[in-house]
């Protein structure tokens, strides 16, 4: 699948919900096989969080650029301009959030999951030199 560089609002939470139901899912760690499995996922939605953040970032930033002048054109200045501001992007900046930290645990997650296939490889390797009672 080509994911565009920008996505749209709608298809940014749509990233977000896919993103979130793959680090829903619960590994057995005595199935290597699985692991690599969900491995090999969420390594191919390391691309599309990268664009959902980056996306949800480009929406926000837009956002705060045209509340700003809005708001300077109200005569606000500094913190009450930047509060303002704050108070009406929060979906967009709460959106953003959730996307880097979705970034975020999909890494933490990865590693953990290379964790248990490098154990296990251990694990069977230590099994094959364990001599066998006869």
């Amino acid at each position: 699948m080509n994911t565009p560089i920008r996505l749209s609002e709608p298809d940014i939470e749509a990233g977000l919900v896919q993103i979130q139901t793959a680090l829903n899912v619960t590994v057995s760690a005595d199935n290597p096989q699985e692991v690599a499995y969900h491995l090999s996922e969420l390594a191919a939605l390391s691309g599309l969080s990268a664009v959902v953040q980056a996306s949800a970032r480009f929406v926000l930033e837009t956002l705060k650029k045209a509340y700003l002048e809005s708001a300077a054109k109200k005569g606000m200045t500094g913190n009450m301009a930047r509060d303002y501001v704050a108070s009406l992007c929060a979906n967009e900046i709460g959106i953003y959030e959730l996307a880097e930290r979705q970034n975020r645990a999909l890494v933490h997650k990865a590693d953990a999951l290379r964790s248990i296939l490098s154990y296990a490889k251990t694990e069977i390797t230590a099994m094959a030199f364990t001599p066998q009672p006869r």
